[in-house]
């Protein structure tokens, strides 16, 4: 008995060592346990090191520039300032996830956003090289052949070297086309879950922003400008709605501004942006000027830039290999520069501006002659003559007068007081 059951279960072993399936189930029975091995040298015995090559820690200074100082007569008239200027930023905070939902989320708030932008009249100030023309058709806004193929080696994901010649002939509207579809901008649900329909000027203004963004998607910390001067009730209207629009802020900056300009505009001078081979120069005497900075390039503001300049401040931080700030290790204000009093005086120089202006025209007015030729080759120069058409010519030509309000049928102000 015992020795018939023995040979049962031998022959039972036999057939199945035998059989497909035991050979089919011991392959993934080896694989299974590679996988679980591999899985546990990942998470438990490596894991704290792979989280640390991922977020590869890297310390960032980033700085802040000081407002430059105002500049006075000697009577305290205001003669250069900085005016305060609102600009719409936008920065990826991680709110939006990938899944469905979440690229559906980021989209709808994007859509609110161009919603408030178009609503003011602002124009969308981005890196997204197609427009609407006037007829409401696609266009390129770059004429560079290199820049366009850099573009739209973008909005297909791949690298220029990767795309043929035919790639590079797509026409305007299917590059929006494919960058709406890519973006899944065609497949926008409101909170109800029903469908959006895009219009095309919306659509543009909503991929030109996240088209933006990424350029700098492995430079979370930095915002990205999109919108420049809008108006308080505009600022009010998006910080008012900052809690759907996730990673929208509005950044004050200062613009240089001056008064009287006409009449003191080669005394105040104005700044400009720092030009590679001023660099070089200003770091001999202060080493934090960097490329994008602003400087004065004539008059007071260059004669004056040590007092003027304000004092930057900085923000060092803790950055991860995609961007994200993980840390803020240090910080500090920037400072506003130095105020200065001039000892000129603006009311002088307008009345010695009006008193040359004045002299000028008359000399002007005195040479105007109604002969078409005038002979200045043989006179002297003091005897030249002007022909009152070159005169009337350059009325239009430098813009005094309008040619094109000349066919309108309603007169303006000045026109009916005459």
């Amino acid at each position: 008995m015992l020795k018939e059951f023995l040979s049962t279960i031998k022959e039972f072993f036999i057939r199945f060592i035998s059989s497909r399936l035991f050979a089919l189930g011991l392959l993934f029975t080896v694989l299974f346990t590679i996988l679980a091995g591999r899985l546990f040298e990942l998470q438990i015995i490596n894991g704290d090191q792979y989280m640390a090559d991922y977020q590869n820690r890297t310390l960032t200074k980033v700085t802040t520039t000081g407002t430059r100082g105002n500049i006075y007569d000697r009577d305290g008239r205001l003669l250069a300032y900085n005016e305060l200027q609102y600009n719409i930023t936008i920065a990826d905070n991680g709110a939006y996830d990938t899944t469905d939902s979440g690229i559906n989320r980021r989209n709808l708030m994007l859509y609110h956003l161009a919603q408030i932008i178009e609503k003011y009249g602002y124009a969308v100030e981005g890196q997204y090289k197609l427009k609407l023309d006037e007829q409401h058709e696609f266009q390129f806004t770059t004429s560079s052949e290199n820049e366009k193929k850099r573009f739209i080696a973008n909005i297909r994901g791949r690298n220029v070297s990767d795309l043929s010649e035919k790639d590079f002939t797509i026409r305007a509207k299917d590059a929006f086309a494919l960058s709406k579809s890519r973006y899944r901008f065609d497949n926008i649900k409101d909170e109800n879950g029903d469908p959006i329909v895009l219009e095309d000027e919306t659509a543009l203004d909503m991929i030109n922003i996240l088209y933006t963004m990424r350029l700098t998607a492995y430079q979370r910390y930095q915002t990205t400008t999109i919108v420049k001067n809008v108006s308080k009730e505009c600022m009010a209207e998006i910080l008012e709605s900052k809690g759907e629009l996730q990673g929208v802020d509005i950044e004050n900056v200062s613009v240089r501004k001056y008064n009287y300009a006409p009449y003191l505009s080669h005394i105040v001078g104005y700044t400009s942006q720092v030009r590679e081979d001023q660099l070089a120069e200003l770091r001999k005497t202060d080493e934090s000027y960097e490329l994008n900075d602003t400087v004065g390039v004539w008059g007071l503001e260059k004669s004056m830039e040590s007092e003027l300049k304000g004092k930057k401040g900085y923000r060092e931080m803790y950055l991860n290999s995609v961007g994200s700030v993980l840390e803020v290790v240090s910080e500090s204000e920037a400072k506003a520069g130095n105020d200065i009093y001039t000892t000129i005086s603006a009311n002088d120089q307008i009345a010695i501006y009006h008193l040359l202006e004045q002299e000028l025209a008359g000399i002007l007015a005195s040479k105007i002659v109604e002969s078409d030729a005038p002979q200045n080759d043989s006179v002297k120069q003091s005897q030249i003559t002007i022909p009152v058409k070159d005169a009337y010519f350059q009325l239009i030509n430098n813009n005094v007068l309008n040619a094109g309000h000349f066919t309108e049928g309603t007169p303006g102000s000045a026109e009916r007081q005459i």
